[in-house]
């Protein structure tokens, strides 16, 4: 295992090391240091991605970017590209290898080439072709298209792998694509773009991603401000894919707004579980656990917080403290500190109801937290919930969810809720209740990371997100007698 890591920019089909550098993080002596673009760099690149943000559109179709995203896929994981990858999130995320692994899991997943054509076929809406060309029904008014914005500025968070998927939806929709990375994720762009590069240069040259230090002594870095000149008919990005906690996005959204960009927003958002009984079967725990809590030690928006139960909230708890225990040799937890962990466990000591379940000999691998229903849930509460620290809140019904909700404006906050037993899902009642709460997926529990084609991410479908919906009248015979039919147009024209 190296002691430095040193992480390149990749620049349109190229690796590449510049002369400043910058320490991302550093961990029982082992360092990754980046190497640090300069605002002109950073320009220029964008003058570069514009000039080719329309080949793709000429050259491929989407389904043959499909394949193509496929085939980096292989080129990326189970390689040396990976097993970095692997080496500098654990320094920079301070997880565990098997915990970043199974981060890194998802992101494989995403890219089969399988999945990604049944999530164009969804987008398409029954226009098959839509994405690559005019398409239009016998009975349409209208030919129908859907265009690449052009170039599109991905603002990455630092707290998944899966951010990068921004990366593949881009390249997808034949976008040229400008990355910043986050800190917490320097690495797996850069090497998925030149895993990209290796099985099509023509794709590797749409793509530059840099990571640089989002302020420099209090002030914004003047990179941001070469993206976004304050004259807007300069600005040369026509989209910005912004992920991240509420300072970072409100600061791109300044910044874009101004310029007149498309935001494409994601993020921070909260995720719950909401039990209507007690889970007798073992999978259930063990899913939980693995998708929603383990894989991101709940630093992600699709991280379960909370779950609520109606029920036997206590032993819904004693059984997630059973299985954290169990879980914690096969996905170790090197992110919690004991002083952290502790100072939170003290405040729950002092809460009046609550009971809290720890690990023998009071470790900070985990905790988990029971609240009974006469105790009220607090913001507070919510955010506590990091780093295998859970909070189960026991209810009479969705009216206290509703009433907690409400009662702190979290609306707009909301992200998944996963739902045992996985019936009520087709339950309007409760399925009505819960989108008008703001939550945009609904999910069966443990499913919280599967997006399946179609699910809705932060409200939108981010392949239609990604592209302009266009359209070219038509005139013939049959669409002259169906304007007549619809009022559109008078019988004298």
């Amino acid at each position: 295992m190296k002691e430095e890591y040193k992480l390149p920019i990749y620049l349109q089909g190229k690796l590449e090391e510049s002369d400043t550098t910058h320490l991302i993080a550093e961990l029982d002596g082992r360092k990754v240091i980046s190497c640090i673009p300069s605002p002109e760099d950073v320009y220029n690149a964008v003058l570069r991605l514009k000039d080719v943000s329309r080949t793709l559109e000429d050259r491929y179709t989407i389904r043959e970017l499909a394949e193509i995203l496929d085939g980096a896929r292989d080129a990326f994981f189970g390689t040396d590209r990976y097993a970095d990858t692997v080496s500098i999130l654990e320094i920079t995320t301070g997880r565990s290898r098997e915990v970043v692994k199974e981060d890194l899991n998802k992101l494989e997943e995403f890219m089969d080439k399988h999945y990604l054509q049944a999530m164009i076929k969804d987008a398409e809406g029954g226009y098959r072709g839509i994405f690559d060309r005019p398409v239009s029904k016998i009975m349409d008014l209208v030919y129908k298209r859907r265009k690449p914005l052009g170039v599109v500025f991905h603002h990455l968070a630092g707290n998944s792998p899966m951010v990068t998927t921004s990366v593949v939806i881009g390249v997808l929709t034949k976008n040229a694509n400008l990355v910043k990375t986050g800190s917490g994720d320097p690495a797996t762009s850069v090497y998925l773009a030149d895993a990209i590069n290796d099985v099509d240069e023509k794709v590797g040259e749409t793509i530059a991603v840099f990571y640089w230090p989002a302020t420099i002594d209090g002030e914004l870095n003047e990179i941001y401000y070469r993206i976004f000149p304050e004259t807007p008919a300069e600005v040369l990005i026509d989209g910005v894919a912004c992920w991240g906690g509420e300072t970072s996005i409100n600061t791109i959204k300044k910044l874009a707004n101004a310029s007149g960009v498309k935001i494409i927003e994601h993020g921070p958002k909260y995720s719950i579980d909401i039990m209507f009984d007690v889970p007798a079967e073992d999978s259930i725990y063990r899913n939980l656990l693995r998708d929603s809590i383990v894989s991101h030690d709940q630093n992600a928006c699709i991280s379960t917080r909370v779950i609520f139960v109606k029920g036997d909230g206590k032993k819904v708890a004693e059984n997630i403290a059973r299985y954290f225990e169990k879980i914690k040799e096969e996905y170790p937890n090197t992110s919690s500190t004991v002083g952290e962990v502790i100072g939170k466990r003290i405040v729950y000591l002092k809460r009046e109801g609550a009971k809290i379940y720890t690990p023998p000999k009071n470790s900070p691998d985990w905790t988990v937290v029971y609240l009974p229903k006469n105790t009220e849930l607090t913001l507070n509460d919510i955010d506590a919930c990091m780093n295998r620290f859970l909070v189960v809140k026991e209810i009479e019904s969705l009216d206290d969810i509703s009433e907690f909700i409400r009662r702190n404006n979290l609306e707009r906050y909301m992200q998944v809720a996963g739902i045992y037993p996985d019936t009520y899902l087709s339950n309007p009642e409760v399925t009505e209740r819960l989108w008008n709460l703001g939550f945009s997926k609904l999910s069966k529990i443990g499913e919280h990371q599967i997006f399946y084609p179609g699910a809705s991410h932060d409200d939108v479908v981010p392949l239609l997100e990604f592209t302009r919906y266009v359209t070219a009248d038509k005139h013939n015979l049959v669409t002259k007698t169906l304007k007549r039919l619809y009022g559109l147009v008078s019988r004298n024209r």
